[in-house]
Formats: structure tokens, C-alpha cells, sequence
């Protein structure tokens, strides 16, 4: 039925368990989908390109939804996943840009890149059994403003919450180790950034770029790598709210740009015990060499002594 541009409805009989690769891609009229009740996988591109879909409703018998299955309904304002989905492939539904809530089953652990890219209406996600955020998973979701996790998330992966303008994040999963390059750059009014709480080792490479409405901002024990530009524009020409920052014993790699155009930023503290960073006044020196190496924008030290 690919490119049957006169079909408007679809029933599918109860006893259908399979639907095949492109087999309604780019109905682009059609307007009603009923998949029964014995569907068990979803083929890629099954229903790509359904224009004018307004309801996506996955029964519960389904475990699989392969790459690309639904992508470009871009009408779709409701896209119900019940649980029992264990896993959705990349592109799934990408840009399903209607789409007003994006609502994970616990079942679901495995999803791939791009499964919600540029779902543009979607006003919150709850990320249901995923103990691993993938690459670009929700990139572009312009208008979601809660994020819900599990406490067992422990990656976040490259761009997954990349320019989700308006997305708050009120408590950070405790297993979470790692956030990726640029997951959550453009989160232009995220206030939490505390995520003492956390197991994190590494802060990708503008991970929190344009982050400028943020409250707080605070690192655990455990953090060893901060990369480039990952906090750039902290606060920028806004409130100072984060005006000084403690980086723990462990961190021994600190991109230098790492807090460039955090224009509110005065200090910096270190842990006595970290073997390569040190302060003094506020400034980021280098132990080994004494090198003055972050100079944070808002500081207004004018006379500076080396410490010994």
C-alpha cells in the first residue's frame, strides 16, 4: 500500500502480528489507524509519512518498533506506547512535530538515536525503563519543560536534550556517570545544575552551553573530566546566581574555555587534595607549573600573588 495517497483509514484485523517493511509509507492522506490487538513488531517505515495522522495508538501486544516506523507524522498530537515495549529503534518517531507529551513505558530499555528527534510541541518526557539516554534522542524538543528519569540513568548521550529551550530537570539520577557532548546545550532556562548527587566522571564538550537562567551549580566527588566549552555562558548578562565554583579532589582535566562567557562567574575553590588545580583569589592555577589558567570573567582581583 506504499504511496496510496486516495487511503484514509486502516483497520487492522485481530491475528495480524507482523506489518512488513514501507507497507502504508507516505499514505499521506490517510486520517484513522487501528492496528488490533496482536501486532508484536512494527517494521521500519511501516507508517512513515502519514500527514495527517492525528492519533498514534501502539497495542499492548506490541514489543518492537523498528527504525523510521512512524517517522514524519508530523500531525500526530498523541502517540500512546503501552506497556510491554521493550524496545524502539532510531528515527522511530522522528519528527512527530505535533506530538504534545512524550510518555515511556517502564517496560521500554532500549531505544536509539534520534527516536524523538524534533518533536517540537512535546510539553514534558518521561523517559519510562531507560537506563541509557541515547544520542539526539529528544533534540529539538523546543517546548518541553519537565524531564522525568530514573534514578538508575547512568549515561545521557551526545545532543539528547540538545535546544530544549525551556526543559527544567528537578533531581539528576544518582547512578548518572556520564553526559555527553552537547546534551543539553541550548537549555537556555534550566536552573538545576546540582548534581553533587550524582556518580558523574565526565562533562562533555558544551554539555551545558547557554545554560543562562541557571540557580546553582555544584559537582560530585567523583568527577574527574570537564570539557570545553561545557558551561560556557553561564548566567551570561543575567542574574548572578552561580558566582563561585568548587572543583572536587578528582577533576584533573579541565578544558580551558570550560567556563568562557560566564560573565557572573568570580571564583573558583579546589579541593586541598586535587594534584592538579589549586586557587587563589579566585583564580584557577595550574599546581605543577603555577600557571594562571581560568580567570574567572567577574573577578576583580587587582593585586595577585603567587601562591608558593
Amino acid at each position: 500500500f506504499q504511496n496510496c495517497t486516495g487511503l484514509t483509514s486502516i483497520e487492522l484485523p485481530d491475528g495480524v502480528t507482523q506489518v512488513g517493511e514501507n507497507a502504508f509509507y507516505g499514505c499521506e492522506n490517510l486520517t484513522q489507524l487501528d492496528l488490533g490487538e496482536s501486532l508484536t513488531e512494527i517494521a521500519p517505515y511501516a507508517f512513515a509519512g502519514l500527514k495527517k495522522l492525528t492519533a498514534i495508538r501502539l497495542p499492548a501486544s506490541v514489543q518492537v518498533v523498528r527504525a523510521r516506523a512512524f517517522y514524519n507524522c508530523n500531525e500526530a498530537e498523541t502517540i500512546t506506547i503501552p506497556e510491554g515495549v521493550e524496545q524502539i529503534e532510531e528515527y522511530a518517531f522522528y519528527s512527530c512535530k505535533a506530538v504534545t507529551a512524550i510518555e515511556l513505558p517502564m517496560s521500554l530499555k532500549e531505544m536509539g538515536k534520534n527516536a524523538f528527534y524534533s518533536c517540537e510541541k512535546a510539553q514534558s518526557i518521561h523517559c519510562g525503563g531507560l537506563t541509557e539516554l541515547p544520542a539526539y534522542a529528544f533534540y529539538g524538543c523546543k517546548t518541553a519543560k519537565s524531564l522525568t528519569m530514573l534514578d538508575e540513568v547512568h549515561t545521557i548521550g551526545e545532543r539528547a536534550f540538545y535546544n530544549c529551550y525551556v526543559l527544567q530537570v528537578d533531581r539528576w539520577p544518582a547512578a548518572l556517570e556520564s553526559i555527553g557532548h552537547y546534551a543539553f546545550n541550548g537549555c537556555r532556562v534550566m536552573q538545576n545544575l546540582d548534581i553533587s548527587g550524582t556518580r558523574i566522571r565526565e562533562i562533555g564538550n558544551s554539555a551545558f552551553y547557554q545554560c543562562y537562567e541557571a540557580r546553582n551549580l555544584a559537582f560530585p566527588e567523583t568527577l574527574e573530566t570537564i570539557g570545553t566549552s561545557a558551561f560556557a555562558y553561564l548566567n551570561y548578562n543575567k542574574d548572578a546566581y552561580v558566582t563561585t565554583v568548587h572543583i572536587p579532589a578528582r577533576v584533573t582535566e579541565i578544558a580551558k574555555t570550560a567556563f568562557s562567557n560566564a560573565n557572573r562567574l568570580q571564583a573558583f575553590t579546589v579541593d586541598e587534595a586535587n594534584p592538579v588545580y589549586t586557587a587563589s583569589d579566585g583564580i584557577l592555577i595550574i599546581k605543577e607549573t603555577g600557571e594562571l589558567y581560568i580567570w574567572p570573567t567577574a573577578n576583580t582581583t587587582t593585586e595577585f600573588t603567587v601562591p608558593a
